[in-house]
């Protein structure tokens, strides 16, 4: 394989463009997946996880639950020219059948963009590589697309069925042209213990990462430690998804690197390695003050991507859905969405509602949703704590449960219409997120 290169480095951000010429290789192992609905613990990332065991009861398929038009879907994190796809189905029997022939009816689809953010989602079609009426067996299959696709997204969607979907690997085989965008976490003074794939020594630390960007095609390169003391950088094939905190020592001068699922994480994948990531304290301090500006930016539009799953653009802002744990403090989030230049959600009319119940009904693992509104003041009487406003009624469907019960909250049975309850909610049967409302503004300081 033949590989000309450039690199952008913004931080922790590293892109590469890569023309390569020689045999296929897989885009997809490794990268951010997701899933229409989660059967514990047969979560989405387990469809590319490097592991083609086709028993499910070992660990390494993924599953949605039975449900009409279930899909699943994994990000590139960047543009390839997809030739081939290579399906890994489920090959063991569950209640004396063979659970290969649930997947069936199913459209494996292309999309330049994410398709979660097109309103009508999942009743989307992108370009087709292929489509399958009968059940699939069990079986690995390779499929090759009528044309090669330029594309980001790859998924799977079962159309027209009540069923389960179910893979144990999908490979996306590419070729050609890509240009590909990922992020890597930073741990100083800390080091991933175990052998390297390889070591290389290199001028700096971005070219250390470079190097595994470049190396992903033919070595999967997810991680890589970098030694300060002799410009050794050790490179690393692991799995981003799994908890590596234990294969972690402290090692002075030395800086762990590893790529960063910035989509977000799903329930079953273990959130790690949130140290600093970009620029120290003495380097920000040294910086010249425009640079300052662009760091701190860059620090809060990553961490936006951790903490919040982001809508299309509505009337010149967009919504943040939280993805943090089932409590819900309302003062705390309130503070977040303050932080990022917003407040907590505030609903005017019914064509905002309508836009806001698409874009959370994209989602699972909530049955609550926490909005800026109180009746703190006068019981029954729900106003917006930004601008003191009277919320829509049509909008509440109170439950009157008293003073102690001073916060609204979209919920999910009553078709998101919204309730009264406690402003500090723990209760695990409701597991409850925080929607921000946030004016969208791509000015930059001068």
């Amino acid at each position: 394989m033949v590989i000309l290169s450039t690199y952008i480095v913004c931080c922790s951000l590293v892109m590469v463009k890569v023309l390569a010429t020689g045999g296929l290789y897989n885009a997809a192992r490794f990268k951010p997946a997701t899933q229409s609905s989660d059967y514990d613990p047969f979560y989405a990332y387990l469809g590319v996880d490097g592991n083609y065991d086709p028993n499910a009861m070992n660990g390494h398929c993924q599953q949605t639950k039975e449900e009409p038009n279930p899909w699943w879907m994994v990000d590139l994190c960047g543009q390839f020219v997809i030739e081939k796809i290579q399906l890994t189905n489920r090959q063991d029997v569950y209640a004396g059948q063979q659970t290969a022939y649930r997947l069936r009816n199913f459209y494996i689809e292309i999309f330049k963009t994410d398709p979660r953010h097109v309103a009508n989602f999942p009743n989307v079609t992108g370009q087709v590589c292929y489509q399958q009426s009968d059940p699939l067996g069990p079986d690995t299959f390779n499929f090759t697309c009528p044309v090669p696709i330029v594309g980001r997204y790859v998924g799977i969607i079962m159309r027209n069925v009540t069923e389960i979907l179910h893979i144990c690997e999908l490979e996306v085989l590419v070729r050609s042209f890509s240009a590909e965008e990922l992020y890597f976490n930073k741990v100083v003074d800390t080091k991933l213990t175990g052998t390297p794939f390889d070591t290389v020594n290199v001028d700096d630390q971005m070219v250390c990462a470079q190097t595994c960007l470049l190396r992903r095609s033919t070595d999967f390169c997810t991680a890589f430690n970098w030694v300060t003391s002799t410009n050794s950088c050790q490179l690393f094939s692991v799995n981003p998804f799994l908890d590596l905190s234990a294969n972690l020592i402290s090692v002075p001068g030395t800086y762990f690197n590893i790529q960063n699922l910035f989509i977000g994480f799903e329930p079953g994948m273990k959130e790690i390695l949130l140290g600093e990531s970009t620029t120290n304290v003495q380097e920000l301090c040294d910086a010249p003050k425009y640079r300052r500006l662009e760091i701190l930016k860059s620090r809060l539009d990553s961490s936006k991507l951790w903490l919040f799953n982001r809508s299309d653009v509505y009337k010149e802002r967009r919504y943040y859905l939280s993805q943090q744990e089932p409590t819900c403090r309302s003062e705390e989030a309130m503070a977040t969405c303050v932080l990022y230049g917003g407040y907590l959600a505030e609903i005017e009319d019914l064509d905002e509602f309508n836009f806001i119940k698409i874009f959370v009904q994209k989602f699972s693992g909530f049955r609550l949703i926490l909005i800026g509104a109180t009746d703190n003041a006068e019981e029954e009487v729900w106003r917006y704590r930004t601008n003191n406003t009277l919320v829509p009624s049509f909008l509440v469907e109170s439950r009157k449960w008293g003073t102690l019960a001073n916060c609204l909250y979209l919920l999910d049975h009553i078709g998101w219409l919204a309730v009264d309850d406690s402003c500090y909610y723990t209760y695990p049967l409701f597991p409850t997120r925080y929607l921000c409302e946030i004016p969208e503004d791509d000015a930059d300081c001068n």
